[in-house]
C-alpha cells in the first residue's frame, strides 16, 4: 500500500489508487490498525494533485479517489462480513481503546468476557509506543526517532507520506 501510495506521489493514475487501496483493505482485514494506510494515500493524493492538477474542489476529490475509497470499502466488507454484523460492539470496542465514547464492550462471547477488562484499560497509543521502544531497546528506538526528525527536516513529499502513517500509526 505504501508503495503504491508513493506511486500516486510521483505519477497519479487510476491504477496506482487501485492497488494502493486493495492492499489497504487486505492489511485492514489481517489487523484493524491497517486502516491507517488510508492516511498516507490521502496524503499522497492530495500533494500529487496540490503539485500537478488545477486546484479545485473537483480536482482535490476526483472520480478515481472515490473509486479508491470504494475498492477499499467493498473489499474490507467481502473479506471481514463480521464488521457489519456486529459492527455495533466493534465501534464502541474500537472508540474505547483510543480513548473516546464509553470504554466498556459487550461481547457476545463468553470467552472474550474475561478478557474485556484488560482490553477496555489498554490505551492503544501508549500500548504500540512501548512495544516498539521495548521491542527495538533504546539505540535502535533512538536510530528511528532520528530518522522521523531528519525526515521532518527534509521535508520532501515522499517523506510526509511515509511520516503521515508512522505517526498516526
Amino acid at each position: 500500500c505504501l508503495y503504491f501510495a508513493l506511486k500516486v506521489l510521483q505519477e497519479g493514475g487510476r491504477a496506482n489508487y487501485f492497488w494502493a487501496a486493495l492492499f489497504a483493505a487486505l492489511a485492514t482485514a489481517t489487523k484493524i490498525t491497517a486502516a491507517l494506510l488510508v492516511i498516507p494515500l490521502l496524503v499522497s493524493h492530495f500533494l500529487y494533485v496540490s503539485r500537478n492538477e488545477v486546484r479545485t474542489l473537483k480536482a482535490f476529490f476526483p472520480r478515481r479517489l472515490w473509486e479508491a475509497i470504494g475498492i477499499f470499502g467493498a473489499l474490507y466488507v467481502v473479506t471481514t462480513p463480521g464488521i457489519v454484523l456486529h459492527f455495533g460492539g466493534f465501534a464502541t470496542f474500537m472508540l474505547g481503546k483510543f480513548g473516546i465514547g464509553d470504554h466498556r464492550y459487550v461481547s457476545q462471547d463468553a470467552e472474550a468476557l474475561t478478557q474485556d477488562t484488560m482490553l477496555a484499560s489498554t490505551n492503544l497509543f501508549e500500548f504500540y509506543l512501548n512495544a516498539v521502544r521495548d521491542s527495538m531497546l533504546s539505540p535502535l528506538f533512538l536510530l528511528c526517532l532520528l530518522g522521523i526528525v531528519y525526515a521532518f527536516w527534509r521535508r520532501q513529499a515522499s517523506d510526509l507520506v511515509l511520516l503521515s502513517f508512522v505517526l498516526v500509526f
